[in-house]
């Protein structure tokens, strides 16, 4: 381990100044924001909490490129390997999920055709101008929606929740996954998932501040519909 941390410093203290200012302000970065999230990240917002361990995250990831390209050639210990290694996970990582999501998430589900859920999707998209994104209706007897996005884009809901539904509940559910899909946060949160992935989930940070820093911003864009979205989960 020793040799290691001593690896790590060489290769920093040898590197062009300018490079090896950036890597010391990113490991500054990373135990700030490591240190902040220990101690005070109970006392924090939400907001506040997601911005830290984005920062933490985003770092180790530019730390590892940066540090990958300024190594030297000649090196050669497990530290090389290693940090390489983490980096392709996390790269292989993202373009998988990227890649196949949206596949993956059908698996084991039936498709079943509703004009009526087509017809607000195609209505929806274009109100929003985002492309129509597939629309995948699926035979299930619990009550659910969500949205998948990779390669193609997808709107999932099941039987239940639209037979539960009336029109304008339907409507504003819907609404509110496209709205996801136009936000665009799934990319951000895959990078974060696949920087733990990369660390083999040995990094105890979630970012499930995301998903409901999200969810309020589109509630907050959908006041017309509030009500309707509001009677809608109660039937969730």
């Amino acid at each position: 381990m020793t040799s290691e941390l001593s690896c790590i410093a060489t290769c920093i203290a040898s590197q062009n100044p300018v490079i090896a200012f950036l890597n010391y302000i990113l490991i500054g970065i990373i135990g700030i924001s490591a240190f902040a999230l220990i101690v005070f990240g109970r006392h924090f917002s939400l907001k506040t909490n997601f911005l830290l361990k984005s920062a933490f995250l985003t770092s180790l990831f530019l730390f590892l490129i940066v540090l990958l390209f300024a190594t030297p050639a000649s090196a050669n210990s497990l530290f090389v390997y290693t940090h390489t290694s983490l980096l392709l996970l996390i790269v292989g990582y993202f373009a998988f999920s990227y890649l196949f999501a949206p596949f993956i998430m059908r698996i084991g589900l039936k498709r079943t055709a509703n004009a009526e859920v087509e017809g607000i999707i195609t209505e929806e998209s274009k109100n929003l101008n985002i492309k129509k994104p597939s629309i995948f209706v699926f035979a299930d007897s619990q009550a659910s929606a969500f949205t998948v996005s990779g390669i193609k884009k997808a709107v999932f809901i099941s039987t239940a929740l639209v037979e539960r539904l009336n029109k304008d509940e339907l409507k504003a559910v819907l609404t509110h996954e496209l709205l996801h899909l136009k936000g665009n946060f799934f990319n951000l949160k895959r990078f974060f998932s696949s920087v733990r992935a990369g660390f083999f989930g040995l990094i105890p940070i979630q970012v499930e501040e995301l998903d409901i820093l999200a969810e309020d911003k589109i509630d907050e864009s959908m006041p017309g519909e509030k009500q309707a979205l509001d009677r809608a989960r109660e039937k969730l």
